[in-house]
């Protein structure tokens, strides 16, 4: 409660005319609710794979680089268990349509490192053949890139300007995507971030964007940056974050950038 009310309570954009009087409790995520289909990168043809699941195949050509010589998963991965830990991380950050199960294709290859491309409700993932990534990192891979791919751009808003709208959609998007990355022990983020440190992180930075001496046009992409996996500092992220979950809903204010401010 204590950080709820240092974030929200106490914290108010440079630009908006006061804090809302908002104080809820930041909660653990709740129970899984998304529905994921983990299915083993089958042996077939690209233009079979295109057929079949063209989704998939789209994200497999926005994947940078490649995916390298396919090789076996390690021994040890275990399909459904990384779906339910996927499912969990998701939990209240993703809207479900009736329809919409998210599905995650999984391979192994040569490269080092874990890639996760989304497109649409689906998810490319490649791991490490050599067993060399740990399991959180790839959980956290895969649950970042299923968030980013869902986060879309913020219409026009008859209430608010375009930078303030640009402002609450980095801020909600790189919170909703610092949520996604977080293992089960580091929520809720409430729990241990100092509430003092973040507020000044904020205000800082919303400061920045708002009435900042460079162009609009540079604070409008260095916005657009924040607002994707990596692009914010782990600070203002954790502190984006941490007002996601005190407000509650954080699929629809990740969504709706003006009514998170």
């Amino acid at each position: 409660m204590r950080v709820c009310q240092a974030l929200i309570v106490s914290f108010s954009f440079p630009a908006l005319a006061g804090a809302a009087p908002i104080g809820l409790l930041a909660t653990s995520p709740a129970p899984a609710t998304q529905s994921i289909r983990v299915e083993v990168w089958p042996d077939q043809t690209f233009p079979e794979f295109a057929l079949r699941t063209p989704e998939r195949a789209s994200a497999l050509l926005l994947a940078a680089g490649g995916v390298g010589e396919r090789k076996p998963l390690p021994a040890d991965f275990d399909t459904t268990a990384f779906g339910t830990a996927v499912a969990s991380r998701l939990s209240g950050l993703i809207a479900q349509p009736g329809d919409g199960e998210l599905s995650i294709i999984v391979a192994a290859s040569d490269r080092k490192g874990v890639l996760a491309v989304a497109h649409g409700r689906s998810l490319l993932l490649v791991v490490p053949s050599d067993g060399s990534a740990e399991r959180e990192s790839i959980v956290s891979s895969a649950a970042e890139a299923l968030v980013a791919a869902s986060l879309p751009l913020a219409p026009p808003s008859p209430t608010l300007g375009e930078p303030l709208l640009a402002l609450g959609e980095a801020l909600s998007h790189s919170g909703a995507l610092a949520l996604a990355s977080l293992p089960p022990g580091l929520r809720p983020v409430s729990g241990w971030l100092e509430p003092g440190p973040a507020r000044t992180t904020l205000e800082a930075f919303a400061r920045e964007m708002l009435e900042g001496d460079t162009t609009w046009s540079s604070r409008q992409a260095r916005l657009t940056m924040t607002g994707r996996p990596g692009g914010a500092s782990p600070a203002l992220a954790q502190a984006a974050a941490a007002v996601l979950e005190c407000l509650g809903a954080s699929a629809d204010l990740a969504s709706h950038p003006d009514a998170f401010l």
